[in-house]
């Protein structure tokens, strides 16, 4: 599990999600491969790391970019590898597995990987004020299903490129051209899960010495941020957990809680439960869910409603959390397996050159011309053997454990994105508003119209966040930047339909319009069984079955 606190404006709230792999907690998959790795360095087999075999295990940080990018390990310098005090804890000469897993535990290279990206309200608030103007036909400040009725009719023109997708920048470019929006928009920064300042924070799953000091630091920040008499403690006017949760802290009955009364916060239930599923799910299964315990549902469940594109949507007065997982991106997977493709080909390339006598392998007098300098650190690496001869077989088994790195961890992304109308637009979050989500705009909107008349104000608009999971490297993590990143519209994949739908959408907004059909306008209608003037998956599966019933 990964338990998140989002510092609500009266109070912590703890969300506790879990995260599976093809049914499978998620740690199985980073246990799998520190087997792995463990195995290839453990080369006499006597299930300990001597000081030799420990001297080739990557540094923490090393191990996250090995994992993100799958090729750059072993090409660095000293810095690429763990001190050996580092990896023996106990100091009894040798590296045991679970001294190993410690390791990897403590420098944050072990379970979620955490991206957060910068607060981005500015260019989200300009762009939302820029829809509204061209949405709000009656100049009242508010916007009407009638008025979201006319969204497609609207924003259409702005889709210059003719791909029937409007995207942020081309709903308002000159976003993109603030200072403070591209140094803001163009840079992430990657956080080790622990406790951090902002509106989250990330706490590890496991019940290391490490969770002792988030508990205290957790409630130090509690107070920090909640304590408004300023007397370093909290009462129930400063702090709005329930009664009955705030009397169980409250264990010396004064009516306050303190730092070490607060740091048994992490012990109660959490607030909210989910569960996100990654890679396969069962056939009854949604991306996400609530969990209730018992058959309890948690404190705060009736405040999540499920949002479009299998989303739950966590409300908490002034601010909504999107929790989600990451569509595919099959663009930048290949990108990044084709950099390692290349990377792997220029090497073997390399060693058959060096290899003059063609005897099958080089030993490193073969490697002293300077074209082939880059295979020193790399050598005692990839020949596991030791033998001093290293083979294309173990170039390549070298590169197959680099390349497996990158299965082996779930990244989370969180965003800020401001007061964004255009995020609760666009359901899927590719940066962009397609057809069947501009027909359906009011769909989305009207869960907002807190005051019940009608219509959505501006200021009925909750500061938006996201939290994205995702295996392995997560391309979404710049795809959840503010609206109008040119880096969060590349390209969607439609991942669901049969194969003659997923090559027809070709914008990959999940829908086939009639300009991409390409069948005849009866054959269209015929699939569009709702008329809504757009296939949708669920349509053409049922075409498909209903097809294959007849032909059987």
């Amino acid at each position: 599990m990964q338990d998140v606190i989002f510092f609500a404006e009266d109070r912590p709230v703890l969300i506790r999600l879990h995260v599976h792999v093809d049914g499978k907690p998620h740690g199985a998959a980073w246990d799998r491969y520190a087997k792995k790795l463990f195995a290839f360095l453990d080369r006499d087999g006597d299930g300990t790391l001597s000081r030799d075999e420990a001297s080739r295990a990557p540094s923490g940080q090393q191990f996250q970019m090995m994992r993100q990018q799958g090729y750059t390990y072993g090409i660095g310098g000293a810095a690429t590898y763990a001190t050996f005090g580092e990896l023996d804890a106990d100091e009894d000469g040798k590296v045991s597995y679970d001294e190993f897993l410690a390791y990897y535990r403590r420098t944050g290279a072990a379970g979620v990987q955490i991206t957060v990206t910068p607060p981005q309200p500015t260019a989200a608030d300009a762009l939302t004020d820029t829809l509204f103007r061209l949405l709000d036909a009656d100049r009242d400040g508010k916007l009407s299903k009638e008025e979201l009725a006319q969204a497609e009719k609207v924003l259409r023109p702005f889709d210059t490129d003719d791909n029937e997708l409007v995207s942020a920048s081309e709903i308002q470019p000159a976003t993109l051209m603030t200072p403070a929006y591209a140094a803001a928009g163009m840079m992430m920064k990657p956080e080790r899960p622990g406790p951090r300042a902002g509106s989250f924070l990330f706490l590890t799953a496991d019940d290391s010495p490490n969770r002792l000091t988030q508990r205290l630091t957790l409630a130090q920040g509690v107070i920090n941020r909640y304590d408004k008499d300023g007397n370093g403690t909290l009462d129930r006017r400063e702090i709005r957990l329930d009664r009955e949760v705030f009397k169980a802290l409250d264990t010396n009955g004064d009516g306050e809680l303190d730092q070490i009364e607060l740091m048994k916060l992490l012990r109660q239930p959490p607030d909210v439960e989910a569960i996100i599923r990654l890679g396969k799910t069962g056939s009854h299964e949604e991306p996400t869910d609530l969990v209730a315990r018992g058959g309890k549902p948690a404190a705060l469940a009736a405040a999540v409603r499920k949002g479009t594109s299998g989303t739950l949507l966590l409300t908490l007065g002034d601010a909504e959390i999107d929790m989600r997982r990451a569509v595919g991106s099959g663009g930048d997977e290949s990108q990044l397996k084709a950099q390692a493709d290349q990377l792997r080909q220029g090497y073997v390339m390399q060693i058959k050159s060096a290899d003059a006598k063609n005897k099958g392998y080089v030993e490193k007098a073969d490697l002293r011309k300077p074209q082939f300098r880059r295979f020193e650190a790399l050598f005692d690496l990839a020949d596991r053997d030791g033998d001093g001869k290293l083979t294309e077989d173990e170039l390549n088994a070298w590169f197959d454990l680099l390349e497996k790195a990158t299965e082996s961890y779930v990244s989370l992304v969180v965003a800020e994105n401001g007061r964004s109308l255009f995020d609760i637009l666009d359901a899927n979050r590719d940066g962009s508003l397609g057809l069947r989500e501009l027909r359906t705009a009011w769909t989305r909107l009207a869960p907002y119209d807190r005051d019940g008349d009608g219509r959505v104000a501006r200021a009925e608009i909750p500061r938006q966040f996201q939290i994205t999971l995702g295996l392995g490297q997560a391309p979404l993590a710049m795809r959840t930047a503010a609206p109008g990143n040119p880096a969060a519209e590349t390209a969607a994949v439609t991942t669901r339909g049969p194969l003659w739908f997923r090559k027809m959408d070709r914008n990959g907004d999940g829908d086939v319009s009639l300009r991409e059909f390409l069948g005849t306008r009866e054959e269209f209608r015929k699939i569009d069984t709702d008329g809504d003037g757009l296939i949708s998956a669920e349509e053409a599966e049922r075409f498909d079955a209903a097809l294959r019933k007849k032909n059987n």
